[in-house]
């Protein structure tokens, strides 16, 4: 018997988890007799190993080697190999988000990690529905979104998931405003006056910067 003896898995443990904890079912054959259980190597956490399956616990942040081994009665041996990701952390957005903005607008949005999935929706805060709705399947930890010729208060909502599943969801109101303050009433200004103080009053958009220039006649 020179064959060695193969170890068969009903799933690849390869990848990204979002768990500390990871669960791998497995069977053997070997052309003369069954080999022994598998050796399960792995550079850190704690396993436990049956007949049918090999449970890895306390895995923590980051990769992870795993190493499977079976070996038969006469010396043959087998190994398979895995790199684990352990991703217990959800992804977060690292670029600031406008509140006030003209009516054009660039954004280019960074992330913490590459996203598996991003979905983005930009609507106007005064309906329920959104107006736009954009699905970016790449992994990506970086998107671009260019808004042109938009009036009015919006809101950008956007929802990704990282490569192990951890979701991101954030939502941010947007005002585009590219028209120049009014005055709703103006002020009165005195015609005759023996004070060297006086008011005002008058009505502006809310959140508008008022200056006042005063001079004297030629």
């Amino acid at each position: 018997d020179s064959q060695a003896p193969q170890i068969l898995l009903t799933s690849s443990p390869e990848g990204s988890f979002k768990t500390s904890s990871i669960l791998i079912p497995y069977s053997l054959s070997d052309e003369f007799g069954l080999p022994s259980a598998p050796t399960v190597t792995i550079n850190t956490g704690t396993m436990s190993i049956t007949t049918q399956s090999v449970l890895l616990e306390n895995l923590g942040q980051g990769k992870h080697s795993l190493t499977l081994e079976s070996r038969d009665q006469l010396g043959n041996s087998t190994q398979v190999s895995f790199l684990l990701n352990i991703d217990l952390s959800p992804p977060q957005l690292t670029s600031a988000l406008p509140s006030f903005t003209r009516t054009n607008l660039e954004l280019s949005l960074s992330f913490s990690e590459s996203l598996s999935q991003v979905y983005w929706k930009f609507f106007p805060s005064s309906t329920l529905t959104s107006s736009v709705m954009t699905f970016n399947p790449e992994l990506t930890p970086q998107i671009a979104l260019d808004f042109q010729n938009i009036q009015g208060e919006h809101r950008l909502e956007i929802n990704a998931s990282d490569a192990a599943g951890n979701p991101l969801s954030t939502s941010t109101g947007i005002i585009f405003d590219s028209l120049a303050p009014q005055f709703l009433s103006s002020p009165i200004l005195p015609w005759v006056t023996r004070s060297l103080q006086f008011q005002l009053p008058f009505q502006a958009e809310l959140d508008s910067q008022i200056s006042l220039t005063l001079t004297a006649p030629d």
